[in-house]
C-alpha cells in the first residue's frame, strides 16, 4: 500500500511538471527541435579546386569571387609593418606626483640657511619661491636617463600621472634639470633679491631638486605590444561576385593573391565542417534561447504559450527553408524570399515587439546562407521595423498594398545604400536587386490569404476573425438582441466608448470593441435578473434575499464563458469576460445584507466576483468602460459635474479596490482614460448637459 502511494505522488508530480506552464516540457522540446531542424539547413563548405601558379595563364573558366573574402598580407609586408610600428610607437612616461611634495619638504628645512630676512617678508618669499617651484615641477622634470630614449625632441609622448590621467605633450616641453634651474633662477631673479641671494636659493634648488618624469619601460612594451596585436593579417577585400580573372588569362602578382587568399578562406574550411557545424549549433542555440528568454518575460510572459511559440518558430524555420532552397540555384536569389511576410503574419497574431524579436531572430539565422551577411542582416533588419511596428489592417486590402509598397521601396532604398558602400553598384546589379526585391514584396501581399491558413493550424486569432465578430447578426449576439435587449444596447454602448478609448490610448481598438460586445452575453440565462432588461414596475430581487441575487448576478460570468464555449468565440474573447468585474464586490446586494443582518454577520467574500483581475491594458480598460457606462445610466440628474464626479468616483473605487493590481496600465494612463471617458460621456449626454450662464 505504502509502495503504491509512493508510486502515485511520483506519478503526480511527474503530470505536475508537463502540465506547468501550459506544458513547459512540450515548449522546451519545440525549442530543441527547431534548433536542429535550423542547424541541418544551414551551408556546407566546398574545397578549392584549382591549381595556381604565378606567371602561367589561368586554365580555367572564367572565375568570379564566391563570396566575400579578405586579401592575406604576406610574410614580408607583416614584417614591415611590424618595423614601422616599433619606429612610431608611442613613448610613456610616469609624471611622480608625490615628488613635488618631497621637493617643497626639502626647501622648507634648508630655506632658513638661505633668507635670513624678517619673519614676515621670510614668510612672503618662501610662499613665491614655493609657488615657482611648484609650477617647474608641473610641468615636469625630466632625468637625464629618462630624455636619452627620445627619439626627436618635439616627439609626442604620453605622461601618465599616478591617478591614472593621461595627457599628450611634446617632449621638448618637459624641463631637463639644467632648463629647470635655468627657469627657476630667471624667476627668482625678479623677486628684487640680491645677487647673493639668488646665487644661494639657485643652489639650493639644485641640491632639493629631484626629477618626476621618468621613463616607463612597462607601459610602452604593453602599448607597443597591444598595436602589434591589432596588426591585421588582410589588407583588402574582395566583394562576392567581382571578377577575378578570365580563362588564359596570365596570373599577375596581384591575382596571384587574390587566388591564394582564396585558397586559405577555403582551406581553413576543408575537414572541419564538424568545427562549422558547432560553431552553426552555438550561435543557433543562443539565437533561440535569447528569443526563448524574451517570451518568458515580455509582459510577464503573455504570449508565452505553446500556439504562440510553435507559431514563431514554425515562421522562423520557414524562413531558413525557403532562404535554403533558393540558394541552391544562386545566392542573391535569398532577396526574393519574403522575410517580412512572416513577420506581417506575426503582426497580426501578436504584439509588433514579439513579432519584430522573431522578425529578427529569422533574419540572423537566415544571414548564414546569403552571400553577403552584412547587406542582408541591414536591409530586412532595418526593414523589419517598418514591417512590425506599422499599422496592422491588412484586412483592409488598400492598406495591405500600401504596407508592403512602403515595406518593398524601404527594402530597396538599404539594399542600394549597402551596395554603394561596398562599391559593388553597377546599373546591372543595382537593377538586379530591385527586381528580386520587387518580387519579394508581390510576396508579402499573400499574408492576407495565410492568415486563415495560420488561424486553423496554430488557434490562434486576427483581426479579420476579430471583424467578424463584430456583426451583430452572427448567432450569439442576435440571440442577445432578442432575449436581452437591455443588455445588448448596454454592450452595444460600451462597445463604441471602450473602443474610442482603446484608439486613444494606442492599443487594440478592435479587440476591446470586440470584447465590449460579448461581454455580458452570460446574462442571457437570466435576462430579467438584470435591471437593464426589467420593466419599471417589477423586480424579481424584491422577493429574493440579496446572498441569492449575489449568486445570480455574478454567475452571468460563468454562463458567458459557458456559451462563449458553446459558440465558438475565441479565448482571447472570452478572456474578457472572465475579467471584466475582477474580483470586485456585488455592492448593492451585499449593502442591502449588511443592513438585514448586520455587517458582522454577512461574508464579504460571498459577495465578490471568484474569477480574474484584469491583467491587460485592454481588459482594464474594458472593466472601467463597463463600470463608467452602467453607472451614467443610474443617473437622474445629468450635468458635467454629475458626469465627471460619478466617472470619478467609479474608477477611484476601483482602484481602492485593487482591481488593476495585475493589470499592465499605469496610474498615468488610469487618469487619462479617465479624462477620455468623461469628454465621451459629455458627447453622448451633450443634449442634457447644463451650461453655465457668463
Amino acid at each position: 500500500m505504502e509502495t503504491e502511494n509512493i508510486y502515485s505522488n511520483i506519478k503526480h508530480r511527474i503530470l505536475g511538471v508537463i502540465r506547468y506552464g501550459d506544458s513547459l516540457l512540450i515548449k522546451i522540446s519545440l525549442f530543441i527541435a527547431a534548433i536542429f531542424i535550423t542547424v541541418a539547413l544551414m551551408p556546407k563548405n566546398y574545397s578549392f579546386k584549382y591549381d595556381i601558379n604565378k606567371g602561367q595563364p589561368w586554365k580555367y573558366e572564367d572565375l568570379s569571387a564566391p563570396f566575400d573574402f579578405a586579401l592575406k598580407k604576406n610574410e614580408e609586408q607583416l614584417r614591415n609593418e611590424r618595423e614601422h610600428i616599433r619606429q612610431t610607437n608611442r613613448l610613456y612616461f610616469r609624471h611622480n606626483d608625490s615628488t613635488l611634495t618631497q621637493v617643497l619638504k626639502r626647501y622648507k628645512d634648508n630655506a632658513p640657511s638661505v633668507l635670513s630676512f624678517e619673519e614676515e617678508e621670510t614668510d612672503r618669499l618662501n610662499g613665491r619661491i614655493s609657488s615657482i617651484i611648484k609650477s617647474i615641477m608641473d610641468r615636469g622634470i625630466v632625468s637625464d636617463a629618462s630624455a636619452a630614449v627620445i627619439r626627436t625632441p618635439n616627439e609626442i609622448v604620453s605622461i601618465v600621472k599616478n591617478s591614472g590621467e593621461e595627457r599628450e605633450i611634446i617632449f621638448s616641453e618637459i624641463y631637463t634639470i639644467k632648463e629647470a634651474t635655468d627657469v627657476f633662477t630667471g624667476k627668482v631673479s625678479k623677486l628684487g633679491l640680491s645677487s647673493t641671494s639668488v646665487e644661494s636659493l639657485t643652489e639650493l634648488f639644485n641640491a632639493i631638486i629631484s626629477p618626476n618624469v621618468l621613463y616607463d619601460a612597462d607601459i610602452t612594451e604593453t602599448a607597443l605590444n597591444e598595436r602589434l596585436e591589432a596588426i591585421s593579417p588582410y589588407y583588402g577585400f574582395i566583394p562576392r561576385g567581382k571578377h577575378i580573372i578570365s580563362q588564359d588569362e596570365p596570373i599577375t602578382e596581384h591575382t596571384y593573391v587574390v587566388l591564394s587568399s582564396l585558397r586559405d578562406v577555403y582551406s581553413a574550411q576543408t575537414g572541419k565542417s564538424w568545427v562549422s557545424w558547432w560553431g552553426y549549433l552555438i550561435i543557433t542555440a543562443a539565437i533561440y534561447s535569447m528569443l526563448f528568454w524574451l517570451l518568458t518575460r515580455f509582459k510577464r510572459g503573455r504570449y508565452f504559450h505553446t500556439n504562440s511559440i510553435a507559431m514563431i518558430l514554425s515562421n522562423i524555420i520557414m524562413s531558413v527553408a525557403m532562404c535554403y532552397v533558393v540558394t541552391i540555384f544562386d545566392g542573391d536569389l535569398i532577396y526574393v524570399v519574403p522575410i517580412c511576410m512572416q513577420t506581417i503574419l506575426l503582426r497580426s497574431f501578436l504584439n509588433a515587439r514579439v513579432a519584430y524579436m522573431s522578425h529578427l531572430s529569422a533574419v540572423m539565422l537566415c544571414s548564414f546562407l546569403s552571400p553577403n551577411i552584412y547587406m542582408f542582416i541591414l536591409v530586412w533588419g532595418i526593414t523589419g521595423i517598418s514591417c512590425a511596428f506599422s499599422e496592422n489592417d491588412i484586412y483592409h486590402r488598400s492598406k495591405l498594398f500600401l504596407s508592403v509598397a512602403r515595406i518593398t521601396l524601404l527594402s530597396i532604398i538599404v539594399a542600394v545604400g549597402v551596395m554603394l558602400i561596398q562599391n559593388s553598384a553597377t546599373w546591372t546589379s543595382v537593377l538586379t536587386m530591385c527586381g528580386y526585391l520587387l518580387i519579394s514584396g508581390v510576396l508579402m501581399l499573400f499574408a492576407q490569404p495565410l492568415i486563415y491558413v495560420y488561424e486553423k493550424c496554430f488557434g490562434m486569432v486576427s483581426d479579420i476573425s476579430l471583424l467578424e465578430l463584430t456583426d451583430t447578426n452572427s448567432p450569439l449576439l442576435r440571440l442577445l438582441s432578442q432575449k436581452a435587449p437591455g443588455t445588448f444596447q448596454h454592450s452595444l454602448s460600451v462597445a463604441n466608448i471602450a473602443e474610442q478609448a482603446a484608439r486613444e490610448m494606442g492599443t487594440n481598438a478592435l479587440l476591446v470593441r470586440v470584447a465590449a460586445l460579448y461581454h455580458d452575453v452570460g446574462k442571457l440565462k437570466n435576462p430579467s435578473m438584470f435591471i437593464e432588461n426589467q420593466s419599471p414596475h417589477f423586480n424579481p430581487h424584491d422577493n429574493l434575499p440579496p446572498e441569492e441575487s449575489a449568486r445570480v448576478i455574478k454567475a452571468h460570468v460563468s454562463d458567458g464563458l459557458e456559451l462563449a464555449k458553446k459558440y465558438g468565440i475565441p479565448s482571447v474573447v472570452s478572456n474578457f469576460m472572465r475579467t471584466h468585474h475582477g474580483k470586485s464586490l456585488v455592492f448593492y446586494f451585499y449593502k442591502k445584507a449588511c443592513d438585514m443582518y448586520g455587517k458582522e454577520n454577512v461574508n464579504e467574500d460571498d459577495y465578490r466576483y471568484s474569477y480574474e483581475k484584469p491583467s491587460t491594458k485592454n481588459e482594464a480598460i474594458l472593466m472601467i468602460c463597463d463600470s463608467v457606462e452602467a453607472a451614467c445610466r443610474s443617473l437622474k440628474t445629468i450635468t458635467e459635474k454629475t458626469l465627471t464626479d460619478l466617472i470619478s468616483a467609479v474608477v477611484a473605487r476601483q482602484m481602492a479596490d485593487g482591481q488593476f493590481d495585475n493589470a499592465e496600465i499605469s496610474y498615468k494612463e488610469i487618469n487619462r482614460l479617465k479624462s477620455i471617458l468623461i469628454e465621451k460621456m459629455k458627447e453622448v449626454y451633450h443634449s442634457r448637459i447644463e451650461y453655465q450662464k457668463d
